[in-house]
């Protein structure tokens, strides 16, 4: 087996073993035969970063835009740029089958309004698109069992 191919096979099975350890179903070693070869490296580097994640590693990546909920008691946010976190379920494929796995935070850089989607009243709160305003990192986080991430308030006014 060439060097390269059983290194991507040692991340793949280390990956995998980290991911086995969250799920009660025992997911086994999928039959590559059945991926596309062009997308396997993808596949790959996807559950190489679950692994991160559910190891309590950061994991630093992009993102484009994202629905969010405006805290109850605020009308939307301030103009300009913004820096955010949200919060929501990790879920990790295996095959066809999605398995979520823990809470996760994602810290954003730079956000702003998506002017071109207005907000929406939902119950209590806003729920409004934002897209990057400039710098598009994003910084994600497994969440400690336990935090409700509706317990953080809105700053004061």
């Amino acid at each position: 087996m060439p060097e390269e191919t059983g290194r991507l096979w040692l991340v793949m099975c280390k990956s995998l073993a980290t991911i086995q350890e969250s799920i009660i179903e025992r997911i086994g070693l999928p039959d590559l035969r059945t991926y596309d070869p062009a997308e396997m490296n993808d596949i790959i580097e996807t559950w190489y970063r679950d692994a991160k994640i559910l190891r309590g590693e950061p994991v630093t990546g992009t993102w484009g835009d994202v629905e969010m909920h405006v805290l109850p008691g605020q009308t939307g946010l301030p103009p300009g740029p913004q820096q955010g976190m949200l919060f929501g379920e990790h879920a990790v494929r295996i095959r066809s089958k999605v398995y979520p796995v823990c809470q996760v935070s994602m810290q954003i850089s730079t956000l702003r309004i998506d002017e071109t989607r207005p907000a929406v009243v939902h119950g209590d709160h806003l729920d409004a698109w934002v897209i990057p305003d400039g710098d598009d990192t994003a910084i994600i986080r497994k969440v400690v069992p336990g935090f409700d991430p509706t317990s953080i308030t809105s700053p004061p006014s």
